[in-house]
């Protein structure tokens, strides 16, 4: 392997280890964040094969100054998201210069499936949590009152038939959304490889998983309301939450599948 892709690969490393490490948020729920590691072997398993250049062409240096302002940027504003789109920005350039002509518009791509291998969304997006959160609570409260269930909201807490549900950050859908997104953005890629159809479908990601979400929480405070809310908060608060997503996930691929048309797709 030549100097400047060993180089380039260990400072993309270090860069990667900063971002993870400068921090501590994601390791108060490690079972939700860690998984965001998968990104890194999942781009590897699905880019192969490497094809290296030799030698490797020159980096854009005018790209990579770009790359470093957006670093200082993240830090000065304390942004994990700038510094994840620095780091992945930077990993563009690399590869750019050090894979086969051929082999760079295959792996672009994956540039979106390695940006979901840091807890940005973890981090910095509380809001988008918080609006989670607010329209899962109206969705779930329109639901059940077009069914004739006397309902009563107030900002994320319900009161469905005398039965009070509060959605809780816990319950918004951000612990696991970003694992979710990463296995959207993984399985468009199985689909539509380099495709156009690949970046047209990636805006349904977010709400396939908001769907997901809100329909993990509809089954909740249903199951709550036929046998009662112990149950609900139990084992059937995971188990039950988790089929819902998955079977979501299902139709999303089902949804890909239709799209697929071996030949006709051009590459992007």
């Amino acid at each position: 392997m030549n100097v400047q892709v060993r180089t380039g690969a260990t400072a993309l490393l270090v860069f990667a280890l900063f971002i993870w490490l400068r921090d501590p948020q994601w390791t108060q729920d490690m079972q939700d964040t860690l998984p965001c590691l998968l990104a890194f072997p999942a781009a590897y398993w699905l880019g192969r094969p490497w094809e290296w250049r030799e030698p490797p062409r020159p980096m854009n240096t005018a790209a990579i100054a770009g790359c470093a302002a957006l670093c200082l940027a993240g830090i000065a504003l304390d942004s994990t998201i700038i510094l994840t789109i620095a780091w992945t920005l930077a990993a563009s350039v690399w590869l750019k210069a050090c894979l086969n002509g051929d082999a760079w518009p295959r792996v672009r791509p994956l540039l979106a499936v390695i940006a979901l291998g840091f807890p940005w969304l973890y981090i910095d997006g509380q809001i988008m949590g918080w609006w989670f959160r607010l329209t899962g609570a109206t969705a779930v409260g329109t639901v059940f009152h077009t069914l004739g269930i006397d309902v009563k909201q107030q900002g994320t807490s319900l009161l469905i038939q005398g039965m009070p549900m509060d959605i809780e950050p816990a319950c918004g859908g951000m612990n696991t959304l970003q694992s979710l997104l990463l296995g959207g953005v993984a399985m468009a890629y199985v689909s539509f490889g380099h495709s156009r159809r690949f970046w047209l479908n990636l805006p349904l990601l977010l709400p396939a998983a908001w769907l997901a979400n809100t329909l993990r929480l509809i089954v909740i405070c249903g199951s709550g309301l036929t046998y009662g809310v112990p149950f609900a908060m139990g084992v059937f608060h995971k188990t039950g939450g988790w089929l819902v997503t998955v079977i979501a996930f299902a139709g999303l691929c089902a949804l890909f599948s239709l799209q697929t048309q071996p030949g006709k797709d051009a590459p992007a």
